[in-house]
């Protein structure tokens, strides 16, 4: 019998394992949930791949659903988009990563929507369970590397099909606010810190690249180490960058000596880059410093039309996405 993992048991398993052993061609084998609910019996035997119970799942049909400790069912008895459903093995499917996305956001607040999609559309997971904390990656960093599960471009497709069974207007209204290629959780954070409206305690600046390749021009090869660059967070039309300076990465002396010629690098390509710290994103304070220096590239100044609900609003923001606050004079 078939079991078609969905909602945050497919976050889970994404957490977990990734895109990385998936055929191409299994997202097609089929556009519809299954009829039924396994027994007891056969879920107990089932290899579920390290997930945690209670699993949630999807059937077509609401009569086949049973109460059990072991199964979370929701219903959807429409076809789904081509390659909405995976099949990885053993009569296990699990909801794409696209379908995913839609499935568990619904509830959510915008800077949370906006977390998860970056983190799907960038090259990191956070921990899904037990399992994961134990790899040795995820306690050197607090996260664990791994290929893109998705896209802006395949969110956007997968909504633009789905949009008449996707009644969430914050999810959808996450899109503009995405962005490929965040390499970390801090990355996740400093976007979406920088690039909220104001009423939402977000600084209002326009979406930047992540971690693309930056190219020297011809001129400036000659002072540059490396055919190409990436850099953290990039606006191209002012050829501006910045960089995330943590502790735990960016320290020893030969660490500092390749940063050191990456931004000289760099400003010999043209490209002005201001680096901040875990201190300075971790003070609301020097963090509106950070602010107000963006704003001078991007000719144009802070407008707070009300301060108070301003830095409320960012207070709440920065704990939604868990940055701690070192500043008393905000309190």
């Amino acid at each position: 019998m078939e079991l078609f993992i969905t909602h945050k048991s497919a976050l889970e398993y994404w957490r977990l394992h990734g895109m990385t052993q998936i055929d191409r061609n299994h997202r097609h084998r089929r556009k519809n949930a299954p009829a039924e609910i396994p027994r007891f019996k056969e879920l107990k035997l089932r290899d579920v791949r390290g997930l945690t119970y209670p699993l949630e799942i999807t059937v077509r049909a609401r009569e086949s659903i049973k109460k059990s400790k072991m199964i979370r069912a929701h219903v959807f008895s429409r076809d789904l988009p081509e390659g909405s459903i995976i099949d990885v093995g053993n009569g296990l499917y699990v909801a794409s990563p696209e379908l995913c996305y839609y499935q568990v956001t619904g509830k959510l607040s915008l800077p949370r929507i906006l977390q998860l999609a970056l983190e799907f559309c960038g090259s990191y997971s956070l921990p899904a369970n037990n399992t994961v904390r134990s790899d040795p990656s995820f306690m050197d960093k607090g996260f664990i590397e791994r290929p893109a599960l998705t896209s802006k471009e395949k969110l956007t497709a997968f909504y633009s099909q789905m949009r008449n069974s996707i009644n969430q207007r914050q999810t959808s209204r996450s899109l503009r606010f995405i962005s490929n290629g965040s390499a970390s959780p801090m990355e996740t954070a400093l976007t979406i810190l920088l690039t909220l409206p104001y009423h939402y305690g977000g600084y209002g600046f326009d979406l930047p690249e992540l971690n693309t390749p930056i190219t020297p021009v011809k001129a400036a090869l000659q002072n540059s180490s490396k055919s190409y660059y990436r850099c953290d967070l990039y606006w191209r039309k002012l050829r501006l960058a910045m960089e995330y300076d943590s502790d735990r990465f960016h320290s020893g002396s030969e660490q500092i000596a390749r940063d050191s010629m990456k931004r000289n690098s760099l400003q010999a390509m043209g490209v002005t880059v201001i680096t901040v710290t875990k201190q300075q994103v971790n003070s609301t304070f020097e963090f509106e410093r950070i602010a107000r220096q963006l704003a001078v590239h991007f000719g144009r100044r802070l407008m707070h039309s009300n301060a108070n609900n301003f830095y409320k609003a960012h207070r709440r923001l920065r704990n939604l996405l868990e940055i701690r606050d070192g500043d008393e004079y905000w309190a």
